[in-house]
């Protein structure tokens, strides 16, 4: 049976939407830190892994290896 690809881009989506209608101002940066680490140890960290390699749990069943969203941050000066 082949795994299926569709939930974690219709997730990530969701997550994405609700976090664009969230005012950030309303929360300071530590608040902030937190929910994004909370809200990707929830939903990214299953594919992408704890420190975001591309290692997670998940990754050796998906069709598509997960990116390693570190060297996304190293494209762009760790921003």
């Amino acid at each position: 049976m082949e795994p299926k690809t569709g939930f974690p881009s219709i997730s990530a989506l969701a997550i994405l939407v609700c976090l664009l209608g969230t005012d950030a101002s309303a929360l300071d940066d530590e608040a902030q830190i937190i929910l994004g680490r909370s809200e990707y140890m929830g939903h990214c960290a299953v594919c992408h892994g704890p420190e975001g390699k591309g290692d997670g749990p998940a990754a050796e069943a998906m069709v598509v290896e997960p990116a390693d969203l570190t060297q996304i941050a190293v494209r762009y000066s760790g921003q």
